[in-house]
């Protein structure tokens, strides 16, 4: 989430030309999809002991998908707040309901927050990224769960805190 689009298709396609056939490239990181059904379910299980105990479930969703967009953050781009994120919920597809949050991103913001999530991922969306990049297969994963072996080892792979809000894809050459 921390890098722009045009640089994880750069990234996945020379993944994909040095990679030997049939090696694989395991792609990890938060499951925007995920928070978002969260989100419209009100599944406050989701979102605990990912941000302020006190935040609210929309707070806690913006917070991870579009930080940029949380009061008393970049002052240049517009606030979402939990009637605004409501409201866009209700109104937008889910492309274009994460689209919309995401966008309005300031460049000198991420210098100063490089943290700051800069774009969403689903299964989908970096399947068809992996795919356009020459992948042969694309599979979804889990933690501990990878098609090669050694990136089954939690010592060295995939031990981390949002464990339960993380997509996990493993992705053939």
């Amino acid at each position: 989430n921390l890098i722009r689009e045009q640089d994880v298709a750069f990234l996945f396609t020379e993944m994909r030309r040095i990679l030997r056939p049939g090696s694989v490239f395991r792609v990890t990181g938060i499951n925007d999809e995920l928070l978002y059904r969260a989100y419209l379910a009100g599944d406050e299980y989701v979102f605990r002991g990912l941000g302020d105990p006190g935040a609210t479930i929309g707070g806690l969703f913006i917070g991870h998908v579009a930080a940029h967009r949380l009061p008393g953050t970049e002052p240049r781009v517009k606030k979402i707040d939990d009637d605004e994120l409501s409201r866009l919920a209700g109104t937008l597809p889910f492309v274009e309901f994460l689209d919309t949050i995401c966008s309005e991103i300031d460049v000198a913001y991420l210098d100063r927050m490089p943290c700051a999530n800069i774009t969403w991922w689903s299964f989908d969306k970096i399947e068809r990224f992996l795919l356009k990049a020459g992948f042969s297969v694309v599979e979804r994963s889990g933690m501990g769960q990878s098609r090669c072996p050694v990136m089954r080892d939690l010592t060295l792979f995939d031990d981390n805190s949002l464990n339960k809000v993380t997509l996990y894809v493993d992705a053939i050459a």
